[in-house]
């Protein structure tokens, strides 16, 4: 027997959301310029200072380092259009969210930090490996350069990976992230299901 390929296109996604319905919905929040009516408005303006009050723990400001609050809001803007938290436990589970994949940035940002100071001393590597052989004095200026090319290569290369000490340190820090975020994405998917499961039985009182 054949399959109806237009049932199947708008089959119902777990929450009661077709397929169909779910590519539009993304195609119109694309579109989107931003609530319209005052109680929108309203909704969005009260999301904009929680998630403000939220990026005050999270997001770093000093003279050192300096994250976008504006970035982190949108993080949070986005998430809270993804999962539509209903309570205030599914809301905390989607801070969680936000605060694993923010720091998972800062990971980044910490590996890619500790190659740009490995690849600041390539040149000096280089110079105290060619100052610190043993030149017989026969070398012609084309060999010393060669040489130190060679070694510029190398110390290049070698550089483009943080040390393994920092690497550990990364790898623990984003495996207890990605940990952290498992879980939180996890059970709040649970709670959601059963919301939906609530909200369907009470439909069917």
């Amino acid at each position: 027997m054949g399959v109806n390929k237009t049932q199947n296109s708008t089959e119902s996604k777990p929450g009661g959301v077709s397929e169909k319905q779910a590519v539009t919905n993304r195609e119109n929040a694309l579109k989107s310029t931003g609530p319209v009516t005052p109680e929108g408005k309203a909704v969005s303006s009260q999301n904009a200072v929680k998630f403000g009050l939220y990026a005050q723990d999270v997001v770093i400001d000093s003279k050192h380092r300096k994250e976008s609050a504006e970035e982190f809001a949108g993080l949070m803007e986005s998430l809270y259009e993804e999962f539509e938290p209903e309570s205030m436990f599914q809301e905390f589970l989607l801070v969680k969210i936000a605060n694993s994949l923010w720091r998972s940035r800062r990971a980044a940002a910490a590996e890619t930090a500790e190659i740009r100071h490995r690849l600041e001393d390539v040149d000096s590597d280089v110079e105290y490996r060619q100052n610190s052989r043993d030149w017989t004095g026969d070398e012609s200026v084309g060999e010393i350069r060669d040489y130190g090319e060679r070694y510029r290569q190398y110390y290049t290369g070698m550089s483009l990976l943080p040390s393994e000490i920092t690497s550990r340190k990364i790898l623990r820090y984003e495996m207890r992230l990605d940990r952290q975020l498992s879980r939180a994405v996890r059970l709040l998917r649970q709670l959601k299901r059963r919301t939906v499961k609530k909200k369907e039985a009470m439909q069917g009182l």
